[in-house]
């Protein structure tokens, strides 16, 4: 597989992957030499082809391993580089917030032209009205004047298209803000107090306490990255800049790969999870089928108690396959599946449970599906 990916640069975000799992396992083997020496690899990769995602996650993994091997200068070096990166979010609001003021004044710009037209076309009726007189003359006139109120309804038509796809836009923008604004603000902020506590009173803190705040920083970088991931699909799918390349897939492989992710969060709950594929080929787009899976497979394991099975089946049903992803979880209301179904473009799907979030996992779960001419359909909960 190396050679494989050595070969192509195409594959240089595969690589820089592998090479940051690679490093992973060495860590948990405490090969922390060859573990940091691989996430320093991992690293260069990801920024050769400017993958913000990637950067903030291995400065986070490298600062955990040197300051679990005592190395706490390196660590908090690693740490700072981390929050560098996670403050070039801010600036997403402020390119959101210019977009938001180019829109209005696209807007007045359009109601002035409507307005120079609508006088430029009254004052040709007045000049060909007293130019014409007579029947022809006037039947004339009638002629130029129902082209002048074609042209008139035509560009008042193009105006209120080009309105709607304006309005539109700023619904858009307007979640984007909102979710950048809450979901990703709050806990970076939460992260930034954390590690601004641990920095000012490190002395203070026992071993306890400390992994504790570890593991909420993780959970928090961790929640970010998704919804930011999902945000990146979600609004290229929006603009209509996302390229759908449908070919032949072993979906039981992407499904193994897309639980691999979440390796982590299933041994914590220590969660039981199996595949049974009954029927594993299909014709998809694989970049949109991954994130259908990655989506559910995380509700699924997110939504899950501690203890709890999970399954995924999939079937051939008519002249489609059938994809379950069924766990035992407290499951979804009328309400909540109305939502997750609904056509509304303007309905983001609420959070379940006591755990906050926008639903656009959902929401891309329930687009992505419909590109594939397929339907997101509700089950049972797992007994």
């Amino acid at each position: 597989m190396y050679e494989i990916i050595n070969s192509n640069p195409k594959y240089t975000l595969q690589l820089a992957r592998i090479k940051r799992t690679e490093a992973e396992l060495n860590w948990q083997k405490k090969n922390f030499i060859l573990a940091n020496s691989l996430f320093d690899e991992s690293l260069n990769l990801f920024k050769s082809i400017h993958n913000l995602e990637g950067i903030i996650r291995v400065y986070k993994l490298k600062a955990e391993l040197l300051h679990s091997i005592g190395k706490y200068k390196e660590a908090y070096e690693n740490i700072i580089e981390h929050n560098a990166y996670v403050d070039s979010l801010n600036k997403v609001r402020t390119v959101q917030k210019i977009s938001l003021i180019e829109t209005q004044f696209k807007n007045k710009e359009l109601e002035n032209k409507l307005k120079l037209a609508s006088e430029s076309l009254k004052q040709r009726n007045i000049i060909l009205i007293s130019l014409f007189i007579g029947f022809i003359i006037l039947g004339l006139s009638f002629y130029f004047i129902y082209n002048a109120n074609g042209e008139k309804r035509k560009l008042i038509n193009q105006i209120t298209e080009q309105n709607k796809i304006l309005e539109k836009d700023n619904i858009h923008k307007q979640k984007l803000l909102s979710i950048i604004g809450h979901d990703i603000k709050n806990p970076l902020s939460s992260v930034y107090s954390i590690t601004d506590f641990l920095i000012h009173n490190s002395d203070s803190v026992d071993e306890i306490e400390l992994k504790n705040y570890h593991n909420i920083i993780h959970r928090a970088v961790k929640n970010s990255l998704s919804l930011l991931d999902n945000l990146l699909l979600w609004s290229m799918n929006i603009m209509g800049k996302l390229n759908y390349n449908f070919t032949d897939i072993n979906i039981k492989n992407l499904i193994e790969q897309s639980i691999e992710l979440y390796n982590s969060s299933i041994i914590e709950k220590n969660l039981s999870i199996s595949i049974e594929t009954k029927y594993e080929n299909v014709f998809a787009d694989k970049n949109m089928l991954s994130s259908i899976l990655r989506n559910l497979i995380n509700n699924a394991i997110k939504f899950s108690p501690d203890d709890g099975v999970i399954k995924i089946l999939t079937e051939e049903q008519d002249d489609k396959v059938l994809v379950k992803v069924i766990d035992n979880g407290k499951g979804l209301s009328q309400e909540e599946i109305d939502k997750i179904l609904s056509e509304d473009e303007n309905v983001l799907v609420s959070s379940l449970k006591k755990e906050s979030g926008t639903g656009l996992g959902l929401q891309i779960v329930k687009d992505f599906v419909k590109i594939h001419n397929g339907t997101v359909i509700t089950l049972k909960k797992c007994q």
